[in-house]
């Protein structure tokens, strides 16, 4: 049912004549988060940064806007536990797609899609662990425009997966965090004539 609702309202934004604007967006960016796994005995924290290209199809009807978008990132985070004798890393591999919603230069987010984990333990204790699965992403975050075809924007976003024995083989259920602050630069393709008006 709200997959339904979304392609109704994606397609409804599509048919409507009445578009201020029409513009594809290519967006690097880079982020630095947190991540941390919830339900093992312990909760570690893992600290890092990462970066990523998002591909943005975005309509805006006066102040208000819509967006398809898609992205891939890549990030590197490190346990706040290392020290000398024992050192471990967690590399990301996102790929999402979803929906954004603008008021004038704000928006929320949505999308769905799949992370892959990779954790190298080395010191003490030497393991490595693969893993992969779906995941929700949701955000917030606000645009400025720095000439006609180029913005900055910074936002906040939070990612979600749950890992479980049955599925990936973990001991436990595990529910996977991210949680990012973004900044990038928007290049602006304009498909139709923009008009004046709030940005």
């Amino acid at each position: 049912m709200k997959h339904s609702l979304v392609f109704i309202i994606l397609f409804t934004a599509l048919n409507v004549h009445a578009v201020g604007s029409k513009e594809v967006i290519v967006s690097p960016y880079y982020s630095y988060g947190r991540v941390n796994f919830y339900g093992q005995t312990k909760v570690p924290t893992y600290t890092g940064s990462g970066y990523g290209l998002e591909l943005e199809y975005k309509l805006m009807f006066e102040q208000i806007g819509f967006a398809a978008w898609g992205s891939y990132s890549l990030g590197a985070y490190e346990n706040s536990n290392n020290d000398s004798n024992q050192k471990e890393d967690l590399s990301t591999k996102y790929k999402l797609a979803g929906l954004k919603i603008y008021y004038n230069n704000l928006f929320f987010k949505a999308g769905y899609g799949r992370v892959d984990l990779e954790d190298k333990s080395e010191g003490t204790i030497t393991k490595s662990l693969s893993i992969g699965q779906s995941l929700t992403n949701l955000g917030i975050g606000a645009s400025f425009k720095l000439s006609e075809f180029t913005k900055i924007y910074i936002a906040f976003d939070a990612n979600y997966s749950k890992f479980t024995p049955e599925e990936n083989g973990v001991s436990k259920r595990t529910d996977f965090v991210n949680y990012n602050g973004i900044v990038g630069i928007s290049i602006v393709i304009p498909s139709t004539p923009t008009h004046s008006g709030p940005k």
